[in-house]
């Protein structure tokens, strides 16, 4: 069996600024520093949208800019978005 290499990112959640699990990814498979992925963010106890971070200067370049409320409308919409697209099974 063939091992493949894989490497962990940490994601951040855009509306609380904190880190979620990090995810590990197959090193052939990565994406690029900033990708954006919906997950459930443990704080917030919702689902919304989270930025990836590849290096320690990409965790403190996306400190900085969650302080200075870079991400509040993107935060805000992603929200938006989930709760609209949600199916309703108790119709």
């Amino acid at each position: 069996m063939r091992r493949r290499n894989h490497e962990s990112r940490d994601f951040f959640c855009l509306n609380c600024g904190k880190q979620n699990m990090p995810i590990h990814r197959n090193t052939g498979r990565m994406k690029e520093a900033g990708h954006r992925k919906k997950l459930y963010c443990p704080w917030c106890k919702e689902e919304v949208n989270h930025i990836e971070c590849r290096t320690q200067e990409d965790i403190n370049q996306f400190k900085e800019d969650f302080k200075a409320g870079l991400f509040v409308e993107e935060a805000a919409a992603s929200i938006q978005y989930i709760k609209e697209s949600r199916v309703d099974f108790n119709v």
